[in-house]
């Protein structure tokens, strides 16, 4: 409970100080604490994986979180990231935001793509957060008309889009010159921002 407290409180440090000194007492560990730890390891992708491999030694089975924590300390790694993905039984929304956010990191805007799709083949539903990861892979990459097609794909698949999304296509507008569509987005989402 206490190691997992620090995440709420943004202090992971102190949750991973914890954890190791528990295993260095020989403690008994569950997957919490392990999600805890590798959730600590942000960026330290080595670290992270190495936690995961000597948590499945023990026979303590990763949880979607446990994976989730561990692609998103993988994300300087794509690769890797998506490796872990599809190491997961039963992918959520989550875990594929995880690892597209990852792709979108690295410029890989064709695999950010791609696993978009594949959540729609797999009956994830994905989120506007899904689509924004997609939409800034292929806004890095200069993709100004792919990020128009997901933005006008969106509706069509029950997802609302939110102030990034539309942050994002707006930028593909004035990219492809089209400064009157990229006012019209900026009202519309100026009608998404709370009222003061």
């Amino acid at each position: 409970i206490a190691m997992s407290s620090y995440l709420r409180v943004d202090a992971p440090q102190k949750g991973l100080a914890l954890f190791n000194d528990a295993r260095q007492r020989g403690m008994e560990m569950s997957v919490n604490p392990y999600n805890v730890a590798i959730f600590s390891e942000k960026e330290r992708w080595e670290e992270a994986l190495s936690l995961l491999d000597e948590m499945q030694e023990r026979g303590i089975a990763p949880t979607v979180a446990t994976y989730i924590a561990a692609i998103v300390a993988c994300e300087p790694e794509w690769e890797r990231a998506v490796q872990l993905l599809g190491e997961i039984d039963n992918p959520n929304t989550n875990s594929y935001n995880a690892a597209m956010s990852a792709c979108s990191r690295a410029g890989q805007w064709e695999r950010a793509v791609e696993l978009l799709r594949e959540m729609h083949d797999k009956g994830v539903t994905p989120s506007a957060t899904s689509y924004s990861a997609v939409m800034n892979a292929c806004l890095k990459s200069e993709r100004h008309d792919d990020v128009v097609a997901l933005f006008n794909e969106m509706p069509q698949k029950g997802v609302a889009p939110n102030v990034i999304v539309y942050e994002i296509t707006i930028e593909a507008y004035k990219a492809l010159g089209q400064e009157e569509k990229a006012n019209e987005l900026f009202e519309a989402m100026e009608k998404l921002a709370p009222k003061k």
